[in-house]
Parts: structure tokens; C-alpha cells; sequence
């Protein structure tokens, strides 16, 4: 009977353990930078994330990126020894939210409200 459970217990861990697993392959995008053409005929370039540099392929080779364009990179099952695709370009200042969240997060009360009387 002891056994039983311990066999139980344990199968249970191990079913929730490779559900977390399997959780954790998924895919991941990723705002990234150019950082130099590779081949332009077949849309590869190097970007570089948090410090490293890797080599990443336009999904669609008749859009160009030059050098410091900020660009979505999408990295399949969060493997980075797999192929990335960059998706498109990820201009700040060119996206409508931006200069909502700018007016949003870019101002300051010169002087606030007495909420003590």
C-alpha cells in the first residue's frame, strides 16, 4: 500500500512537472536591433538582444532593415539555437500608442493638492 502512493505522489510530480515544461516551450517574441546586413537578397541580418548578437531572416525579404532599426524578432519554442524570423519593424515613435503612452507617462503635477486639510 505504502509503495502504491509513493508511486502515486511521485507520478503526480512528474505530470505536473512536464506540463510546466512543456509551458515553457513556447514561442517567444522579442524586440531586438539591427546590427549589420548579412544578405539582403535573402533578407538575413545580425540583431543583437540584451547584449548578444545573433543572425535573424526577414519573413518577408522584400522589406529592408538598415542598421539600428528596431525590430520583432520571433524565437520558435524560446530556443535561441533555432532559426529566428524577424516579423517586422518595431518603430516606437511611429506606433499611435507611443505618443499616447508618452503624453500618459511624460508629465508631472507642479504642485499637488493639500489632501491634508
Amino acid at each position: 500500500m505504502s509503495s502504491n502512493l509513493v508511486e502515486n505522489f511521485f507520478g503526480a510530480i512528474n505530470t505536473i512537472s512536464q506540463a510546466n515544461v512543456n509551458a515553457a516551450q513556447r514561442d517567444v517574441t522579442i524586440d531586438a536591433e539591427i546590427q549589420s546586413v548579412v544578405n539582403i537578397d535573402i533578407g538575413e541580418y545580425k540583431v543583437s538582444y540584451q547584449g548578444n548578437i545573433f543572425s535573424a531572416t526577414a519573413a518577408d525579404s522584400t522589406v529592408t532593415y538598415q542598421k539600428g532599426d528596431k525590430v520583432y524578432v520571433l524565437v520558435p519554442g524560446g530556443d535561441y539555437s533555432k532559426k529566428k524570423i524577424i516579423l517586422g519593424s518595431s518603430a516606437y515613435k511611429n506606433n499611435t500608442t507611443y505618443s499616447d503612452l508618452s503624453d500618459m507617462t511624460n508629465f508631472y503635477i507642479i504642485k499637488g493638492p493639500n489632501w491634508l486639510d
